[in-house]
């Protein structure tokens, strides 16, 4: 049977190796070169820590990372409902930031609002920009930004427990501790039927779990 691969985690989390090739994510960019090369197999790493919806995001932070910073973008899910897609994503600081923003908005408004006509099309107007459309926009367009430094690897070593799940729970099967660039390799001999996680502890003390996969 096939060497099977950790799952990548969340956040600060480490890099894995895939057919026992380690794949580290440049931390650090030389003036000398104008972009990061980025191995095919980062795409698949992207994918297990993002989840649903991965074929949206993974070209863009495979193009994040080449470019080595974020840029901009357009997230529909982020526009129309930005707090349930941050918590969605386990982004509950931005999340209970993106709940705030309608609130600031509101005291801006009014602060405006109060020259305005309270019954006239501009101050609906105007109530609308502030409380819905700004908030939403300033969300949608930070929103992939935030999900790339979640998913992306860690910069220190930490404790990586690999776990499997046969249908009588999640068992420990080995530990082992990254390199300084967040990096480890290791092959697992898979079993039919059964699923796969990680745990690690970050530098701050917080341990978190990866999502569960399945090897095919």
């Amino acid at each position: 049977m096939n060497d099977v691969p950790g799952a990548s985690p969340p956040r600060d989390g480490p890099t894995h190796a895939f057919a026992n090739e380690s794949i580290r994510l440049p931390g650090e960019f030389s003036f000398s070169t104008p972009t990061a090369v980025v191995r095919p197999a980062l795409a698949v790493l992207f994918r297990i820590a993002i989840g649903p919806e991965a074929d949206r995001y993974v070209p863009r932070f495979l193009a994040f990372e080449r470019a080595g910073h974020a840029r901009p973008g357009w997230n529909w899910p982020a526009f129309l409902a930005p707090p349930v897609w941050a918590f969605y994503r386990r982004l509950w600081t931005e999340g209970i930031a993106f709940a705030v923003l309608p609130l600031a908005g509101a005291f801006a408004f009014a602060a405006v609002g109060a020259s305005l006509d309270g019954t006239g099309p501009l101050w609906w107007l105007a109530l609308f920009v502030f409380v819905w459309l700004f908030p939403s926009l300033l969300s949608s367009l930070s929103a992939d930004a935030l999900l790339w430094g979640r998913v992306r690897p860690a910069t220190e070593p930490v404790d990586v427990t690999i776990q499997r799940n046969t249908g009588d729970g999640w068992k420990r099967i080995t530990t082992t501790r990254t390199g300084a660039g967040g990096v480890f390799g290791l092959g697992v001999r898979a079993k039919d039927g059964a699923r796969y996680r990680i745990r690690w502890t970050r530098g701050d003390g917080a341990t978190l779990t990866g999502p569960p996969i399945r090897p095919r």
